[in-house]
């Protein structure tokens, strides 16, 4: 039985509840101190567990993911997800930067995927499950968003990332 929607955010939190912290040496990528962003990023999460992010936070930092370590941004997707589940027509960005992250570039080789293949390959089976059951619910809310405006969405954008993560590595 697939997870509904209703308890993707408890899905969520089990999942990622032992996810291990990863130091606050191992934050942002390695820019040696130059680009400021990357120095905000890592002194604004130094230290906070990934449930009392909040949601200024998520917004201000939305774009942020790219900069985590891959250890950091398995760390604190959940974070993120979590603001997106909660706060649907409050994030803004944050929803289309979670799914950037979280979908495989087309090709399956070069440094787009290796990138992506890093970060995806160290979730585990469970939190791997809980991604896709947040998919799902991503999915589900741009098709009822799609049609409350009376509308049909031009394309399925969730699909090649749900694709990815409903199929067992």
């Amino acid at each position: 039985m697939e997870p509904s929607s209703s308890n993707t955010g408890a899905l969520i939190r089990s999942a990622f509840a032992s996810t291990p912290y990863p130091g606050d040496d191992r934050l942002v990528t390695d820019d040696g101190g130059r680009d400021p962003e990357t120095r905000d990023v890592a002194k604004m999460l130094s230290g906070q567990r990934w449930d009392q992010v909040s949601l200024d936070t998520l917004r201000a930092r939305a774009e942020s993911l790219p900069l985590l370590t891959p250890e950091a941004f398995r760390y604190y997707l959940p974070a993120y997800m979590l603001g997106v589940f909660e706060h649907w027509n409050d994030v803004d960005v944050v929803r289309d930067s979670v799914l950037y992250n979280l979908t495989p570039p087309n090709e399956r080789s070069g440094r787009k995927w290796e990138f992506f293949r890093t970060r995806a390959d160290q979730f585990t089976p469970s939190e791997g499950a809980a991604i896709a059951s947040f998919l799902r619910f991503m999915s589900d809310r741009y098709q009822a968003d799609w049609a409350a405006s009376g509308m049909t969405p031009p394309t399925d954008r969730v699909a090649p990332a749900l694709r990815y993560w409903d199929t067992p590595r």
